[in-house]
């Protein structure tokens, strides 16, 4: 599955330490070869997002769009676990 980050993506993720940089990079790299590796923890998060591990205490969060050549997901929030929580709550309020 192909996937790419947007704008709000990369202001969550310039907040991020040098460190959990490189394991967002890695984890989106390993993504893009393989969305099934167990290690990602790739799922939806319904009705709408999807989500994927960083670390046990940090994940990206996406949602799909359809392009041409398919579906594809387009991250847009990275961070730790306590906030995705609540940026899934006020996504589902927004749609």
């Amino acid at each position: 599955m192909r996937s790419r980050q947007n704008s709000d993506y990369w202001k969550e993720y310039n907040r991020l330490d040098r460190q959990l940089q490189k394991k967002a990079d890695t984890t989106l790299e390993r993504f893009e070869i393989d969305p099934q590796r167990r290690s990602l923890h790739f799922k939806q998060v319904p009705p709408y997002l999807y989500s994927i591990w960083i670390n046990r205490k940090y994940r990206i969060l996406g949602y799909a769009e359809e392009t041409a050549e398919g579906e594809r997901i387009v991250w847009y929030w990275v961070g730790p676990h306590d906030p995705y929580e609540k940026q899934i709550q006020k996504w589902n309020r927004s749609r």
